[in-house]
């Protein structure tokens, strides 16, 4: 569930305004506007919020950032700062605060052409969620949303959650984060970046398997 139909819910179900939650939450009406939309108004990108903002609006909603974070099962996690938002960055949780966990970082994953370059073994990084690996981006194919050194946090699943869902993918020995839809005879993988066209891969030539979906990223802001 998006975090704009959680906080859309609840102040329904509590009888709050628009505005006033998003004084309640300490930000910016024209935030929790872009929020509700589920996209950014001056780029139409999607909204991606940020770990200090998602706390912010648990705070708000008398909830825990964890019991949030669980009910975004839809959302990608910026683990940086949202840019839409610049004006709390003073207000930015220090990161010692966040509970982390080590998790593996196992190498690169490409997002173009499948590729899988273990360049990390045996390092572990830390997660503030609930992730069972990190990969390093490595291309541009889902820009905007994953830019090229942009490390992921990834979730095992046993399947593809739905169609069009964007998953880290093994393609006989190699790996690529795609949108991927199910085909009968196989599986199409498709780019964020319209550069890039579609990949078409058949279960009877390919070994086809998911290996995770992102569930957050970091960034290293320049």
């Amino acid at each position: 569930m998006k975090l704009g139909d959680i906080v859309k819910k609840y102040c329904e179900e509590n009888g709050l305004s628009q505005r006033s939650f998003a004084t309640k939450a300490g930000l910016s009406n024209t935030y929790i506007a872009m929020l509700f939309k589920g996209a950014n108004t001056a780029t139409g990108q999607p909204i991606q919020p940020s770990l200090p903002t998602i706390k912010k609006i648990a705070e708000a909603m008398n909830s825990s950032l964890d019991a949030l974070l669980r009910q975004m099962d839809d959302e990608i996690v910026n683990m940086g700062n949202d840019n839409a938002d610049l004006s709390h960055v003073a207000n930015l949780i220090p990161i010692s605060e966040l509970h982390m966990h080590k998790i593996p970082l196992l190498g690169s994953v490409a997002a173009g052409e499948p590729i899988y370059d273990p360049e990390f073994p045996g390092i572990v990084v830390d997660s503030p969620t609930d992730a069972d690996f990190a990969l390093k981006i490595k291309g541009d194919s889902m820009e905007p949303e994953f830019k090229n050194g942009d490390l992921v946090f990834v979730k095992l699943v046993p399947d593809v959650p739905r169609d069009g869902c964007v998953c880290v993918m093994a393609i006989d020995d190699e790996a690529t984060l795609k949108r991927v839809y199910r085909q009968q005879d196989g599986v199409m993988l498709l780019s964020n970046n319209p550069a890039y066209s579609p990949m078409y891969y058949k279960y009877a030539e390919h070994a086809v398997r998911v290996l995770g979906v992102p569930v957050g990223f970091t960034r290293m802001l320049k």
